[in-house]
């Protein structure tokens, strides 16, 4: 199996005065590559844009996480 590198970016916020969604106040992005605070807001925007970021709280490596789930479940 080829190593694979894998990103997440655990994320505070909050929602939106104007939005009807549910309450949350954590959010996680993922990326294929170590991103920079500028890759991780407009990420959040694209997929959340319901919520502002309120603290980038922790960037890691979650490679062993992904291969793990990646042969668990035989993709």
């Amino acid at each position: 199996m080829k190593k694979m590198k894998y990103y997440e970016a655990e994320l505070r916020v909050e929602m939106k005065p104007e939005s009807t969604k549910s309450r949350i106040t954590l959010a996680t992005v993922s990326f294929d590559h170590k991103p920079t605070d500028d890759e991780i807001k407009t990420e959040l925007a694209e997929r959340y844009p319901e919520v502002n970021l309120v603290e980038i709280l922790r960037v890691y490596d979650a490679s062993f996480k992904a291969e793990t789930l990646l042969e668990y479940y035989g993709w």
